[in-house]
């Protein structure tokens, strides 16, 4: 099968560095970018300090995923589900784990945010464990993180002023200020520094093969995200060949950011320099603002040429975990999804009514924290298809839950939500893995049909 055919490159909307700090009015903008008819992603351009901070943080990344695995592992942290430090092959993309891109995450505002609370950490340990830095291995990281990491978030909080005065004109009840005030008195941020990793020419070969649901989630899989706003550096490439200097352009220029409107149109989108930041509305603002602001499902085509990586950074301003998930009164819940929307969502992306609404999640008592364990189990079932129920009861109740029931029963000062959250990571990251004792194995026939040793 011939490789799918490429839209053309879209035009985003561009906000100006000076307009936002002026405080002029760019709602007409932010609606045509973040409304029900726009992409959901803006660029802001002149932020004096930024492409240097680029130019320096990037390249890191590249250097951090290229040193041996067993440095790598030091930068782990199981125990916040690896939410900081090192992560790579621990996220599932269509059911498999992710090896494209390896992460590396860490709050860029605050290095230890809740000063090492215990009770804290013990509850909420993938938002605000302190974070963690290769000082040995890369010292340099630490500063060229939280440097362009804290320029994004005060830019970003620029843009939610006018998300806030939006939202205002169709919500009087909304309230004033709040997208703004969400995100710049959290202290949950988190910011992503990735690298997506060269791939043989097999494999550009074998993704060619595939068709377009594949060809335009090869680095990065279709999903929204659900914080409130985030920011994106644009991508550099390099080629592996000659990886001291990064390369100007992508080699390919069909490589990069994708998003699908919600009109199931998919649109190539790229800032139109890399001195610009781009800005996607996440599902906390589509909920908070009544689907006045909407998020777009979005992912990344990976180069079409063997030997080429990339490096991001990604930093995704949140709510706190008890910030309630709750429309205006004056918007409609249900419509904060319009139902041609839904169904223009791409394969593996849960709308919203599958997790804000429902039972567990109601629509003016559920609060982030609950909220952010949904997707993993919604993406769950919306991958696997109709056997999923089936695939993981069975996996629960033979190996997840007998292992996990009397820990958890041993700790039970820990918030409810972390049962589910760390079943489905166990479920999940550690797949066919054995738990303690469980599964259980059946009785043997004879000596020859033993099975071999648990890992």
């Amino acid at each position: 099968m011939a490789a799918a055919a490429v839209p053309a490159k879209t035009q985003i909307v561009v906000l100006k560095y000076a307009d936002l700090v002026a405080g002029n009015n760019l709602t007409a903008e932010v609606e045509q970018a973040f409304g029900y008819n726009g992409l959901g992603i803006l660029a802001v351009s002149g932020v004096a300090e930024f492409a240097e901070q680029r130019a320096r943080l990037l390249p890191l990344g590249r250097r951090f995923a290229n040193l041996s695995d067993e440095v790598k592992g030091l930068y782990e942290h199981p125990s916040s589900f690896y939410s900081f430090g090192w992560s790579h092959g621990k996220e599932k993309l269509q059911g498999r784990p992710d090896l494209a891109k390896g992460s590396f995450y860490n709050n860029p505002l605050y290095n230890d945010p809740f000063e090492s609370d215990p009770d804290i950490l013990r509850e909420y340990a993938s938002f605000a464990h302190p974070n963690i830095w290769p000082t040995e291995h890369l010292p340099e990281l630490e500063g060229a993180f939280m440097s362009l990491g804290s320029t994004m978030c005060e830019v970003g909080y620029l843009v939610a002023d006018q998300c806030d005065k939006l939202v205002k004109m169709h919500s009087p009840l909304y309230e004033a200020g709040k997208l703004k005030r969400t995100i710049s008195t959290s202290r949950v941020t988190k910011a992503r520094l990735l690298h997506y990793f060269p791939k043989t020419q097999e494999e550009v070969n074998a993704a060619n093969s595939l068709g377009e649901e594949h060809a335009f989630s090869g680095w990065c899989g279709w999903h929204n995200d659900h914080g409130s706003l985030t920011a994106l550096a644009p991508g550099m490439f390099h080629d592996e060949a000659h990886p001291d200097v990064p390369l100007t352009s992508s080699p390919d220029p069909d490589a990069g950011l994708y998003v699908r409107s919600r009109q199931g149109e998919l649109c190539k989108v790229s800032a139109p320099a890399a001195d610009h930041i781009l800005f996607q509305i996440g599902e906390s603002s589509q909920i908070h603002s009544g689907g006045v602001l909407q998020a777009t499902p979005h992912a990344v085509r990976a180069a079409g040429k063997a030997g080429v990586s990339r490096t991001s950074f990604a930093v995704f301003m949140e709510p706190r975990w008890n910030e309630i998930m709750a429309a205006p009164q004056d918007r409609d819940p249900e419509k904060a999804q319009a139902s041609a929307a839904e169904k223009a969502l791409p394969r593996g992306v849960p709308p919203l009514g599958e997790r804000w609404g429902t039972a567990d999640c109601p629509f003016t008592m559920c609060d982030f924290g609950a909220l952010g364990t949904e997707p993993a189990a919604a993406a769950f079932w919306h991958t696997n298809g109709s056997d999923a129920s089936r695939q993981l009861a069975n996996d629960l109740t033979t190996r997840v839950l007998p292992f996990l029931l009397p820990r958890y029963l041993k700790n039970n000062c820990q918030a409810p939500e972390s049962l589910l959250h760390m079943a489905l990571v166990l479920s999940q990251m550690w797949e066919g893995e054995q738990l303690g004792s469980f599964p259980t194995k059946p009785p043997v026939a004879s000596p020859a049909a033993s099975p071999s040793a648990p890992r």
